[in-house]
């Protein structure tokens, strides 16, 4: 799996850094959501007076699937983005039909596709 965090911004220290990668790899070896997982985005950025953390999960089939936090700290937006994310994978889960097929099965339309949710946020 890929990890990728930005911060456009932001600056974001080193211990804000290593307790990022702590968590990511703690999720990553223990939850079933990340199973499947390609890539992980992590776009941290202002917003108002608050910070907004979107974390983008690509998954090898070509679905995405997203999460986005407003927190006052770099880190607990970044974890709460990353907690929000199996609500959003069984929300998809739930409203996806098994007759139709994911659409941007590609990997260029599913690049495309995060870059575009990224550059939204």
């Amino acid at each position: 799996m890929r990890v990728g965090l930005e911060a456009v911004d932001v600056s974001v220290g080193e211990p804000v850094l290593d307790a990022v990668s702590r968590e990511v790899s703690e999720r990553a070896s223990t939850s079933s959501v990340f199973a499947g997982v390609n890539d992980l985005r992590l776009r941290l950025r202002r917003e108002g007076g608050a910070l907004l953390c979107v974390a983008v999960l690509g998954f090898a089939g070509g679905g995405l699937v997203t999460s986005t936090v407003k927190s006052d700290s770099a880190l607990e937006a970044i974890v709460g983005a990353l907690d929000g994310l199996p609500q959003s994978i069984d929300r998809q889960r739930s409203h996806a039909r098994p007759d139709v097929a994911p659409s941007g099965s590609t990997h260029a339309a599913v690049r495309a596709q995060l870059e575009r949710l990224l550059d939204r946020a």
